[in-house]
């Protein structure tokens, strides 16, 4: 996060959206996946942890 009177970095406005979209979906877990955080089902993890 920034100091007060720096600027934040570009991409913060972006993940703050992305963070509140992955909120409203209300998943019960999350996952980076491909370098991306989603929202994934409790399969998903347990597939994962299967493989």
């Amino acid at each position: 996060m920034a100091s007060y009177g720096q600027k934040l970095p570009v991409n913060y406005y972006a993940l703050s959206f992305h963070w509140q979209k992955l909120k409203k979906e209300n998943a019960p877990l999350r996952a980076m996946v491909n370098r991306q955080l989603v929202n994934v089902s409790e399969i998903f993890m347990i597939r994962l942890f299967k493989a």
